[in-house]
């Protein structure tokens, strides 16, 4: 070996190789993680877009909503099993009850994907076509108010409060959605709830 010049060690071989084993590693963490904060943005934003829509869906009916508000069963808003309906007189005939549209908002467990839907189903002539709302809301459905004091996985799908002294003309509806229902909340099965109070102005006392 020439006089002056000095070789690598062992030693020094494996603490480079190390070095750049670790630098390697912290991009690929990294970029997964990015990836990771990625994919949780992009789920959140259509869970927030899904529900946004929804409300306004519901929102837009219930503006519109009629019905005779002292007559059991045909009030504007109206409690069912699993969702509520909302009557809208198209044709603005307010005394005749019998041309008037039913949207039925409802928490259906979907078969094929094991997840719950909130749809819209129409009930008389002339109904536009039937529509899936959410594909995403988490199972149970709850008469009363949606609270902060509810812990989020306890949250159930869909909360329905109708005050008794509106006599179906006010409704405060809350959605809650989870990319997959079925699993536990994280980074990338993000949870969203959002909660509107709507009111209608076409009903009849009497």
């Amino acid at each position: 070996m020439s006089k002056g010049k000095k070789s690598v060690t062992l030693v020094e071989l494996l603490i480079a190789i190390s070095l750049i084993f670790l630098v390697v590693m912290g991009i690929s963490s990294m970029e997964v993680f990015s990836r990771q904060h990625l994919i949780g943005s992009s789920r959140r934003s259509l869970l927030q877009n899904e529900l946004s829509s929804a409300l306004e869906h519901i929102s837009k009916n219930i503006a519109r909503a009629t019905g005779n508000q002292s007559a059991a069963g045909n009030q504007p808003i109206q409690l069912l099993a699993n969702g509520f309906s909302v009557r809208v007189d198209t044709k603005q005939t307010m005394q005749d009850l019998s041309d008037d549209l039913v949207f039925s908002y409802t928490s259906t467990l979907d078969p094929t994907t094991g997840s719950y839907t909130l749809s819209c189903k129409c009930v008389g002539s002339d109904c536009p076509a039937d529509i899936v709302l959410s594909s995403h809301l988490r199972p149970n459905v709850t008469n009363g108010v949606m609270t902060d004091s509810i812990a989020p996985d306890a949250l159930s799908g869909l909360y329905i409060d109708l005050p008794a002294e509106d006599k179906g003309t006010t409704a405060e509806i809350g959605l809650v959605a989870r990319y997959y229902p079925d699993k536990a909340i994280s980074s990338n099965n993000p949870q969203i709830q959002m909660k509107s109070r709507m009111h209608t102005s076409n009903a009849s006392a009497a």
